[in-house]
């Protein structure tokens, strides 16, 4: 049986993400990209055929630095009579379904987590929706952190990409006794702690038209995918003759020797 190539992560210096031997990408509608061959995601949030690189980010002057100032990486734990929540604000990419959908527990304020004001059901729901790893909880003192998920890169909305399924990111220090399964990378090309989502799209109003995701991985079908174009007619050829036409750009010599044809 053939053993199945690693799927990695590379990010290039002032550069994309790029991946190999990805087996699902998908837009935040669940529609599938193409990611048939070793890929590069942009990462400066310039490119016209996101979530493909174009090389905007070499007349961008995108820098893949991480900032002095950036939130510290450092996990807070938070303990409750039944749960402890544990969270690492450095990491955080903003999905915002802690605050939206539990606002008793994540409510903003010191402490801003309150891990005993809801069932620790609905608490650890909530919790296993974070798509960057920096909310997780412990039961019993153990903690629960690689949740099973297929291997997968999902294109958010207008956000960062979501990376499931324990790929591994080559090079690069995840934070604080991290998730290893899910993580969230920066497509906007501002985060403080690249090549880490912290949220920065939410301030830079970072926008993304799927439409065009959509029609970048078209264009690319339209150049490698084989299609049926009219050449020429089989009255056409004569024994021996040679059909010299021009397809697409490309230049085709057709010939016909007896019965058999031949393309070069």
């Amino acid at each position: 049986m053939k053993e199945q190539k690693k799927t990695k992560i590379n990010p290039i210096q002032d550069g994309p993400l790029e991946v190999e031997n990805l087996s699902r990408l998908t837009n935040s509608r669940g529609e599938p990209v193409d990611s048939s061959r070793s890929i590069e995601l942009c990462r400066c949030g310039k490119s016209h055929t996101k979530p493909f690189c174009d090389k905007s980010h070499e007349m961008s002057g995108f820098t893949s630095e991480k900032c002095d100032d950036r939130v510290p990486d450092k996990k807070e734990h938070y303990k409750g009579k039944y749960i402890t929540i544990h969270d690492n604000r450095g990491i955080c990419s903003h999905a915002g379904f802690c605050t939206s959908l539990l606002s008793q527990v994540f409510h903003g304020g010191e402490p801003w987590i309150d891990p005993d004001a809801v069932d620790i059901e609905k608490i650890k729901e909530v919790i296993e929706m974070c798509p960057s790893g920096a909310l997780s909880y412990s039961i019993n003192g153990r903690e629960t952190k690689d949740l099973p998920h297929e291997e997968e890169i999902i294109v958010s909305k207008n956000g960062p990409y979501y990376v499931r399924g324990g790929i591994e990111l080559v090079d690069v220090d995840l934070g604080d006794d991290a998730f290893q399964e899910h993580y969230t990378l920066c497509r906007c090309g501002d985060s403080c702690n690249k090549p880490r989502c912290d949220g920065s799209h939410w301030y830079s109003d970072f926008k993304d038209d799927e439409a065009l995701t959509i029609s970048g991985v078209n264009r690319r079908r339209e150049v490698l995918e084989a299609g049926w174009v009219f050449a020429a007619r089989v009255e056409d050829f004569q024994k021996t003759m040679k059909l010299v036409l021009n397809i697409k750009g490309r230049t085709i010599i057709l010939t016909k020797v007896g019965d058999d044809f031949g393309a070069i």
